[in-house]
């Protein structure tokens, strides 16, 4: 059958004759060559080595020294390998769902340093290797695709490796990429499906904590300064609080915030100082004078705090004003998968606001039970349910979950115009998962958990709750979801 076409398969041989030339020999790729279009060319090892610039080490440090010329060594270039279709698609879903939100709000504890950072000409040969290993790592759990997880931790290793030679110059550790690299890799291990994901976690934390005390006045006012600052204030509360363990007081947590995010700050801040007081105090054996006293004291912190935590969302602006644009009164086919449960559904001015008031929300949850723990104490493990402060605690706990609860579906993108059809289809919605990012998925993760843990759910709505983690650890590529479906609830 003729197409009137000529066929590309064919040339006359006279034409191949007058084409041909010798082929000459093959050289490695050039930097032109092998740069994907959102990670910056990895420069030659005359344009990368940042330690040429570097002011040299004091010549009695022995150990210094040697360091100094080991890094100095001119090494051949990092490569990239030819990056495929699957690796741009990578970094494309890393930047849409963990770095380019625009809801997020100002000074959200966000990832957006880090595309200006990969274009820096002095970035560190750490940073690209950590920002393909997360990206990849993110990709891969919401493909449910393991075949990437070999390569994933090729690069996460190799990304390691780099930020502990970074490490060994005194400079080049405290520069703006090899931190970002830290924040990347404990992004790392919140989507990576291991179960040493939260030691890791913690760890990278605390190593990017550390290298903040260690920079300068200058280098903390520098441009990403302050963005550092809150991207490991973001990280190293929700562990603080969850762990009982209190805040590194050498370190100014409060640093470049306005009025309100201070605020707000403070009483995280006050959260898990009482967290960590909780889990020592209310441990005692001994009921001794002392420790009665110490416990008394812990119970009027809880109480002081938790009315804190009341009057800051009581005094919240009116664009802060949360509305009830919906009630849902069918019963759902399937409530471990059903968007939304029966009751009221909440709507938000902005993402981040809804973010704030679940996490004030949460931790009062917290105190209540830390203030029964301590009335348990002091009046037995029996008869502290018959007191009043029990009762008044199960009312507040009560609300403080159905408020939570009702703002999920917001998370998930719903609307006024989302039919009530749609709630039982919550898996299979296309227009929902085009809606959720992962950002929105791990906000509201410690939230879930928290509510999932508490003696004041209800079954159905931990069955609720318990579906909406296992559907951000299966597709919004959040796998520590999966690690907080573990936790046995009695």
């Amino acid at each position: 059958m003729k197409y009137k076409k000529p066929c590309p398969g064919y040339r006359d041989w006279t034409e191949d004759k007058l084409r041909y030339k010798p082929r000459a020999p093959r050289n490695k790729p050039t930097e032109d060559a092998i740069h994907g279009p959102l990670v910056p060319r990895i420069r030659g090892s005359s344009q990368s080595n940042t330690t040429e610039s570097l002011p040299p080490r004091p010549s009695n440090s022995c150990e210094g020294s040697a360091v100094q010329r080991r890094l100095s060594t001119p090494k051949p270039p990092i490569y990239r390998p030819l990056m495929d279709l699957t690796d741009l698609q990578a970094e494309c879903f890393f930047i849409a769902n963990f770095v380019k939100i625009p809801e997020a709000g100002p000074n959200k504890g966000y990832l957006d340093f880090v595309i200006p950072l990969l274009d820096a000409p002095t970035a560190s040969r750490c940073l690209p290797l950590a920002f393909s290993a997360v990206a990849l790592a993110a990709f891969g759990a919401h493909q449910h695709s393991p075949v990437s997880l070999p390569k994933t931790r090729k690069l996460y290793l190799q990304a390691l490796s780099e930020i502990n030679l970074a490490l060994r110059d005194p400079v080049q550790a405290l520069d703006d990429s090899v931190v970002a690299s830290v924040l990347l890799l404990a992004k790392f291990e919140q989507i990576s499906p291991s179960e040493m994901a939260l030691r890791g976690w913690k760890s990278h934390v605390d190593g990017a904590l550390t290298l903040l005390k260690a920079r300068s006045a200058e280098q903390r006012q520098s441009r990403y300064g302050s963005d550092f600052a809150i991207a490991v204030r973001e990280h190293m509360i929700p562990i603080c609080i969850s762990v009982g363990e209190p805040l590194d007081p050498e370190f100014d947590w409060l640093t470049n915030t306005d009025d309100f995010d201070k605020s707000f700050a403070q009483l995280n801040i006050a959260m898990s100082s009482l967290q960590a007081d909780n889990k020592y105090t209310t441990s005692l054996a001994e009921r001794s004078t002392e420790n009665i006293e110490k416990v008394i004291q812990l119970l009027r912190r809880a109480e002081l705090l938790e009315q804190q935590y009341a009057d800051w969302l009581a005094a919240l602006s009116s664009s802060w004003v949360v509305e009830i644009t919906d009630w849902s009164d069918f019963k759902p086919s399937n409530i471990f998968t059903s968007l939304v449960y029966p009751g009221r559904l909440y709507s938000f001015g902005e993402f981040w606001m809804a973010n704030k008031c679940n996490i004030a929300r949460s931790c009062r949850l917290l105190i209540w039970s830390t203030i029964l723990r301590c009335i348990a104490w002091l009046s037995g493990p029996h008869e502290y349910m018959m007191t009043t402060e029990y009762a008044e605690g199960s009312r507040k706990c009560r609300t403080l979950i159905k408020d939570i609860i009702s703002s999920v579906p917001y998370y998930f993108g719903w609307t006024t115009k989302t039919s009530p059809e749609k709630a039982n289809m919550f898996e299979h919605s296309a227009e929902f998962q085009a809606s959720t990012t992962g950002r929105s998925g791990a906000t509201l993760l410690w939230p879930l958990y928290v509510i999932s843990t508490s003696d004041f759910a209800s079954p159905s709505e931990r069955d609720y709750l318990r579906g909406k983690m296992r559907y951000i650890a299966e597709n919004l590529g959040v796998n520590q979801a999966a690690l907080a479906l573990k936790v046995r609830i009695s």
